[in-house]
């Protein structure tokens, strides 16, 4: 019911300020992309594990662990981005990260209403998978373990 929700809900904020605050303490020295993709895959793990979650506080503490991994992952990945951009390409870059995480928004809850309606036990299982290998796949890429070295690099 709606006051279950809002437990919910509630530990999903708690754990997004874990997760900022997190960020704010914690940054990797070398390979960070490689370590905020590990922890994005962590998402995935905690989203699948609300399809299993039967009471309010197993779904309370899903919640609250996938928003700490959430809030670090965005924090760090937008600190990431803006470190590595040239200053004079930082307007156009945050524009383009803020439209599409912000800005599609409404088409992507469009679309996972639809999904929803018709496969609502097994959503979480499934989009969880995805951010899985969404989040690990990159990582075969050279380029994108290597990406943000060299800004820390002249950083130290």
């Amino acid at each position: 019911g709606a006051y279950s929700f809002g437990f919910i809900v509630s530990a999903w904020g708690i754990g997004a300020l874990v997760g900022y605050a997190l960020a704010g303490f914690f940054t990797p020295k070398r390979n960070p992309s490689v370590y905020l993709l590990i922890v994005a895959s962590l998402i995935g793990v905690f989203f699948s594990l609300f399809k299993y979650a039967q009471t309010t506080p197993q779904f309370m503490a899903v919640s609250f662990l996938s928003a700490i991994a959430a809030g670090y992952v965005m924090i760090s990945f937008i600190t990431m981005v803006q470190k590595n951009t040239p200053p004079n390409m930082m307007g156009r870059t945050m524009g383009i990260l803020i439209f599409s995480s912000i800005g599609l928004n409404p088409v992507s809850e469009l679309i996972a209403g639809h999904i929803i309606e018709r496969y609502l036990g097994s959503i979480f299982l499934w989009s969880g998978l995805l951010i899985i290998a969404s989040s690990l796949l990159p990582l075969f890429l050279r380029s994108v373990r290597e990406y943000g070295n060299s800004q820390l690099q002249k950083t130290m």
